[in-house]
């Protein structure tokens, strides 16, 4: 139950009026929000923000997506802290704000407020709050530095092996060479996009910082976060997929909270690396998609569908064209389109059609399996019950069944007992009726079906019918 920090008084029983009404919901009685849990398969990390969910949810039809307005402040100076990227496979785009004067003994807004405890998020701060608010609604993780802490700029490079590290759980951490660090002129001060770290962050009497929005290569912080046991909001999202192109609007968008919520005057944006996504371009065929469903979709119906969910389409010699978002990594080729089309139109609109019959492989049985299944057939109908026993049996019994056959014996056998080929499947039925006697069984009629061997060659084994009634 989500709103458990609203009702911390109770012993685990929250009490309802006494005049409450059966089947009201307990939403309107509690006076609060109802909650929609969404389990976000690992494809869609763009759904780990609520605006990702909203745009499905209007691609399907309800309600309209609302626009994004991000406000793009004025600079009022150049950013004092110098940025750079050693590692730029590793960290593509990088940009850096200075936000001067903030005061981050201000009140986070109500509004604010509100929606991270529906989310199960304690109001900490204006300027964490800020940073945890836009990763929930946009999934866009962010992260800011207390600037006055920071020794020289910024170098963001790969960790030594070693190299140690404090992290705001106020654990600490021996980095591998694979590890991607925020560092100052002390060291790693952040582990990039999976935690930052103790020494350089934010607190009350913070007053100058540095807003710190970026993209890391997915590979290089799922691979970190699994060696180091670290899980964070962040590494959840980096790990996955974040927009590569909401690194400056991102950015834009924390310092116009920022300055509204803190105050302060923010510097011209350092931008490290370039947002040069190149999107990915697949082809979906109408016929193809019919084959796939089993119904017929119109190709302006799939266009529409691709493009309330961000897609650019067009046709191109009779196939659609569609160019994916940035927020949509996970779309490579036309099956990812045809399940796209698919969970708009709804799985419940494709019809049941049952499979043809008369195409199916008929069932083919050799002579040898067809007698033996009415055999079979004929023991089950005398009363007799079927059983499959070991084609392995016990020397000492077997001897008395081997019909002047030499003895097959079993070089590295299971069990002592059954360490030879059974001669006949007569000691193993014999065996059976002893021990379901002994358990208090005394009628039965067993049967078996199986091979008996008369030597070590395949030839030397032919099947045979044994039966035992006791």
């Amino acid at each position: 139950f989500p709103y458990t920090t609203l009702f911390r008084s109770h012993n685990g029983i929250i009490e309802l009026p006494t005049d409450t009404p059966l089947g009201v919901p307990a939403a309107q009685v509690l006076n609060i929000d109802p909650v929609i849990e969404v389990s976000i398969t690992p494809n869609r990390a763009e759904c780990l923000g609520v605006r990702g969910i909203a745009r499905d949810l209007a691609a399907a039809g309800l309600g309209t997506l609302k626009p994004l307005h991000i406000t793009k402040t004025p600079t009022k100076f150049a950013n004092p802290l110098p940025i750079k990227v050693s590692c730029p496979t590793e960290c593509a785009t990088y940009t850096g704000r200075y936000i001067r004067g903030v005061n981050n003994h201000a009140q986070t807004p109500k509004w604010m407020k509100n929606r991270l405890n529906a989310i199960g998020i304690h109001s900490i701060s204006p300027l964490v709050d800020i940073t945890n608010y836009i990763n929930y609604d946009l999934a866009r993780p962010l992260h800011v530095f207390d600037a006055d802490k920071l020794s020289g700029g910024l170098n963001i490079r790969m960790a030594a092996a070693g190299e140690k590290f404090v992290a705001l759980n106020e654990k600490e951490y021996i980095l591998p060479d694979y590890a991607l660090g925020i560092c100052d002129d002390e060291g790693v001060q952040c582990l990039g996009g999976i935690m930052g770290g103790l020494s350089k962050g934010c607190s009350a009497d913070t007053v100058n910082v540095l807003l710190e929005c970026a993209w890391f290569k997915p590979e290089c912080i799922a691979k970190t976060g699994r060696h180091l046991q670290i899980d964070s909001d962040s590494r959840y999202r980096y790990e996955r997929w974040v927009d590569p192109m909401s690194n400056i609007s991102g950015s834009d968008y924390a310092t116009a909270m920022i300055l509204d919520i803190c105050g302060g005057e923010a510097s011209e944006l350092t931008v490290v690396g370039e947002e040069n996504y190149q999107p990915q371009v697949a082809y979906l065929r109408s016929e193809r998609l019919k084959s796939f469903i089993g119904m017929p979709v119109s190709a302006e119906k799939s266009m529409d569908i691709l493009q309330k969910l961000g897609f650019k389409t067009s046709l191109e010699n009779g196939r659609i064209k569609a160019i994916t978002p940035s927020w949509r990594g996970d779309i490579e080729c036309e099956q990812d389109l045809i399940e796209e089309v698919v969970r708009m139109i709804g799985l419940d609109e494709i019809p049941a059609v049952s499979l043809p019959h008369d195409k199916l492989p008929k069932p083919i049985l050799t002579p040898a399996q067809h007698n033996a299944l009415i055999v079979k057939h004929e023991l089950a109908l005398r009363g007799m019950y079927e059983t499959v026993t070991w084609s392995f049996a016990d020397s000492d019994i077997a001897q008395y069944f081997r019909k002047g056959q030499e003895a097959i014996i079993l070089q590295n056998p299971i069990v002592k007992e059954l360490n030879e080929m059974r001669p006949s499947i007569l000691p193993n039925l014999l065996t059976a009726v002893k021990n379901n006697t002994a358990r208090g069984y005394a009628n039965l009629a067993l049967f078996e079906v199986g091979p008996e061997f008369t030597g070590r060659n395949p030839q030397e084994q032919h099947t045979a019918a044994s039966g035992v009634r006791a």
